[in-house]
Parts: C-alpha cells; sequence; structure tokens
C-alpha cells in the first residue's frame, strides 16, 4: 500500500508510552519518536510510573527540546489494580487527539516514516490498526524472535478474517472515544498483565482491524531477559482465561500444529515401517516426501522472514516448529502450579 502524501488527510495522533525505571531506554528511544516525519501533528506523552533512575530527569531535558512531549505521572498510592493499565489510561485521559498509538519504552521505530504509514490506516470503517514489532537483533535468542513473527502472523491472520483476538505487537493504534466510552480497562483491571491483549480483545469489531504490515512501520525492541521471557508467558495463562473469541481461536491454531506434526508424522512413520520391512519404494517415498516438506516449509517461512527482516536461520524453522508446542506445554504446567495471586494486584 502507498503512503498517502497529503498529510491533511492524516489525523493527528497521540503516541502513549508508559516509564518505569527506563531512563536509558528512553535516551534511546525516544528521539527516533520525536524525529518523525508527520506534518499532520502529533504528541508523545510519556506516562512515569515511580522510578527510582534518571526516567524524571531525562524526560524533563528532552521535554525542553521538543515542544511535541509531555510527561506525567501516577500516584504512588494507588492501589488494587494493576500499574500498567492505569498509567495508559492516564495517559489515553490526557491525550488531545482521537487517535492513540501504544508502544513500551522499549521500542524504537526503524523510520522517519512510522507514524504517517500506520496512519494511512485511520479511515471511518477501522477503530484499531495494528503494527509490528520484534526484539531486535542484539537479542542472544534466534528462538524468541521465530516465536515472536510465528504468534504475530497468526495473530493477524485471525483479524483479517474476522475479529482481532488480541495481539503480540507493542505498536497499536486505537480510538480515545470508544476507550473512554468502554471505561478502559474496566473488567480487568485487577490482572497485572495483558494491557495490548485487553485493548484489542474489549474493543475489537468485525472487519474494524487494520493491519499495517509494511517494513516503515515496524518497530524494534530489547530482547526480554530469561526472567521476562518466563514472565511473560506465565501471565499470558491467565490473560487468555479474560478474553472474549478465546475458543475460536486457540481451535485454528491446535488445528495449524496437528496438520504441521501429521505433515512430519507421516513420512518418519513410512520411514520406520520401510525400515522394519525392508522396503526400498516406500524408503525412498519417504524421504522425498519429507524433503518436500521440509523445503516447502522454509520456503514459505524464508517469505515472512525476509518481509519482517527477522533474523532467523531458516534451516531452524522445522525444529523450532516442533519444539514451540512442547515450550508452551512446558509453560502451561508451570502456570498450573503457580499461584494464582502472582498474576492480580491484590488478594481477594
Amino acid at each position: 500500500m502507498d503512503i498517502t502524501t497529503d498529510n491533511e488527510a492524516l489525523p493527528g495522533i497521540s503516541v502513549v508510552i508508559v516509564a518505569h525505571n527506563n531512563a536509558i531506554e528512553l535516551k534511546e528511544n525516544l528521539p527516533a519518536m520525536l524525529e518523525q516525519d508527520y506534518s499532520a501533528g502529533y504528541e508523545v506523552i510519556v506516562v512515569v510510573d515511580k522510578s527510582t533512575d534518571e526516567t524524571d530527569d531525562v524526560l524533563q531535558q528532552m521535554c525542553n527540546n521538543h515542544k511535541n512531549l509531555y510527561k506525567t505521572f501516577i500516584p504512588d498510592s494507588s492501589r488494587y489494580m494493576s500499574r500498567k493499565k492505569l498509567a495508559i489510561t492516564v495517559g489515553v485521559k490526557a491525550a488531545k487527539n482521537e487517535w492513540v498509538l501504544l508502544t513500551d519504552a522499549e521500542c524504537r521505530p526503524l523510520s522517519t516514516e512510522w507514524l504517517k504509514t500506520m496512519a494511512q490506516n485511520c479511515t471511518d470503517d477501522k477503530n484499531i490498526v495494528i503494527g509490528y514489532s520484534n526484539y531486535s537483533r542484539e537479542t542472544s535468542s534466534m528462538y524468541k524472535r521465530y516465536e515472536r513473527l510465528h504468534t504475530y502472523l497468526r495473530l493477524i491472520r485471525k483479524a483479517q478474517r474476522g475479529t482481532a483476538y488480541r495481539t503480540s505487537s507493542k505498536n497499536l493504534m486505537f480510538r480515545k472515544s470508544e476507550f473512554i466510552e468502554g471505561r478502559g480497562f474496566e473488567g480487568n483491571l485487577k490482572y497485572i498483565r495483558g494491557e495490548y491483549d485487553f485493548i484489542v480483545n474489549k474493543y475489537a469489531k468485525e472487519g474494524g482491524t487494520a493491519v499495517e504490515t509494511s517494513p516503515l512501520s515496524f518497530l524494534t525492541e530489547d530482547g526480554p531477559t530469561k526472567k521476562e521471557w518466563k514472565n511473560d508467558h506465565l501471565f499470558y495463562m491467565e490473560t487468555r482465561k479474560h478474553l472474549l473469541r478465546s475458543i475460536s481461536y486457540r481451535a485454528m491454531a491446535y488445528s495449524m500444529t496437528s496438520a504441521m506434526f501429521i505433515n512430519y508424522a507421516i513420512p518418519v512413520a513410512a520411514a520406520i515401517y520401510a525400515y522394519l520391512t525392508m522396503d526400498v519404494l516406500i524408503a525412498a517415498a519417504a524421504i522425498i516426501y519429507l524433503i518436500l516438506v521440509l523445503v516447502g516449509r522454509m520456503v514459505i517461512a524464508n517469505r515472512a522472514i525476509k518481509h519482517y527482516d527477522v533474523h532467523v536461520s531458516i534451516c531452524l524453522i522445522p525444529l523450532f516448529d516442533i519444539v514451540r508446542p512442547f515450550k508452551f506445554l512446558y509453560y502451561k504446567i508451570r502456570y498450573a502450579f503457580a499461584s494464582k495471586y502472582d498474576f492480580i494486584s491484590h488478594k481477594l
């Protein structure tokens, strides 16, 4: 899709970021957000959750140099609710524009046309725009980048074919008026995580979600630590219990995973049978079939890897395909034995 050149036709945008001990990340990433080629007008609002580093000093200095950068805070006394959800709500209420773009302090746009590319989707029939974000090339684990892309592609397929379920990306636009009228995160404020998921799940309408796949709209983000990676998966186990349309999405995901395993299992089973029966023809057919399956999977994956510029070896894709369901099962077991109070902001 070509980028709209008439900036007067594009809406004003309010970028909302929550910061908590993110002085380093703000120094590195905010300049790229404040130097966007977007004459239609935009503001960047950073909501600070109590920080013990130099976050406030960094923001104050940058506010002095950028008139479209604003900072605000959430009260230290806030209890019994997710502080990040509260911070997002404060940021949305402070926004001057109808369209709000939510992202994280760890994220950085790869282009000065990030806002322009996302904003071209802000049409009357859309109320949510989902962009793409993935971990940087410096992330130690190639598997983490693979899993993020794999999950993103499944989720946007759901969004494009009906009603969006959730998003794994930290590059999300939505309408302020609908967020306010819907009372924001009401109903799930006590759950510590899942901010992006709850927004998409609650406010998405059938056919009302736009998915922007241009490289100009991409964000890169710092890779998670081992602890953060584990927590992301465990908290998702809790979040998904409270999302609408979960059954249909999970049915689709399970069917696709099952089909993948069947594709891999058929030639392996045939090869074992051929070995036991000493049948050369069946062995040859099994080998050829397996090669075709592997090559086909790698060719398809390579297209996505190239388009989204994800640093993943295509030779490892089949291995990652097989490992991913077992990793998911591992976190599901960990979640089953975890205290459910770990996932809410207060004990009932």
